[in-house]
């Protein structure tokens, strides 16, 4: 083969996810259509789970592994795929309820994690699958026919991320796809996958309520959620060997983790001793005097226990304050309107 003079720039990756649709398993060629792009900052990182043995092994003549000892398998294994991207509520409305679970229609209108939050029941061939189950994911060649389809997955984390000094607070996202199917290489290119979405969020958005781990009015620089919900995958389906009969999430637990930089003040002078006393301690951030009516850019969760807190050095004084969220005996442990 010649030389091919053909240079890429990062730009030129894409990265398309939908909803799965008729089936967990269904087959990935068709994958690739109806897609929503994301808007992402770069060639997303894909791991693939192959596993591969290459010790030498016995019988083998001499000191050097032998060719034929390599083994090579893609059965039962686990595929990840890593990306950022700038958030906009389009592509946000097939990712943020695969992560969060639940969605709410309104009071306010967004997502959560209830008390009793457990695993929606998965199967291989499980017919309409949805939002907060199962979801695919196209990873786009700039070469054509070169796009790996990934099916039957889950985000297994992300961080929700927005700071006042960068890029005018807009929201921004980083998160880890899962699947325990088995990737489709050399795909077709998709033909028509809809442009990322035009309405982005700014954490400017939430600009009236600021309580922070039980202190109100604070001024905040930044806010970074990061939610981790455990994905496993077990057994091996009848239809392909090594692609699982199972999915499960959130064992052993759902984490809800909140890191936010706020100013040192009157208002913010008894975080350490809240975080001594072991006192739960709420936040929530909005437009609007009231969380029911809040729209836009919001989070609140009422049973936060601070974890860490640590003066920063910003231009002025502020604290960086690390808190986990957890769940009551009724109501949500957590709620994003985003």
């Amino acid at each position: 083969m010649a030389i091919d003079p053909q240079v890429y720039a990062f730009n030129d990756w894409k990265m398309g996810v939908k909803t799965s649709v008729t089936t967990i398993g269904l087959a990935a060629a068709a994958s690739v259509a109806n897609l929503q792009l994301v808007d992402i900052d770069g060639p997303p990182t894909f791991t693939p789970g192959t596993f591969m043995r290459t010790d030498i092994r016995s019988g083998t003549p001499g000191q050097i592994a032998g060719d034929a000892d390599v083994l090579v398998c893609d059965k039962g294994v686990v595929n990840e795929v890593s990306f950022s991207c700038i958030y906009d509520t389009t592509s946000g409305a097939i990712m943020i309820p695969n992560l969060f679970g639940v969605v709410i229609g309104s009071g306010p209108a967004g997502y959560a994690y209830t008390y009793d939050w457990t695993s929606p029941t998965m199967a291989h061939g499980q017919a309409t699958p949805t939002a907060d189950e199962v979801m695919d994911m196209c990873l786009i060649h700039p070469e054509s026919g070169k796009t790996i389809s990934l099916i039957g997955g889950c985000l297994k984390t992300a961080t929700i991320s927005g700071d006042v000094e960068e890029d005018n607070g807009q929201i921004k996202m980083s998160a880890t796809y899962t699947t325990g199917y088995k990737p489709v290489y050399d795909q077709t290119d998709p033909t028509t996958p809809a442009a990322y979405g035009s309405t982005k969020r700014y954490l400017s958005d939430a600009n009236t309520t600021h309580t922070v781990a039980g202190c109100s009015n604070v001024i905040l620089k930044s806010f970074s959620l990061t939610i981790n919900n455990p994905v496993i995958y077990k057994g091996s389906n009848s239809v392909v060997a090594g692609d699982p009969e199972i999915i499960v999430r959130g064992i052993p637990e759902v984490e809800i983790l909140l890191n936010t930089t706020i100013k040192v003040d009157a208002n913010t002078a008894s975080l350490y001793k809240a975080w001594a006393t072991n006192s739960a301690v709420a936040t929530e951030i909005s437009n609007h005097g009231s969380w029911a009516s809040a729209t836009t850019f919001g989070f609140k969760g009422a049973k936060g226990r601070i974890t860490n807190v640590v003066e920063s050095d910003v231009g002025a004084a502020y604290y960086d304050v690390s808190q986990k969220f957890f769940a009551d005996t009724s109501g949500e442990a957590a709620e994003l309107i985003i």
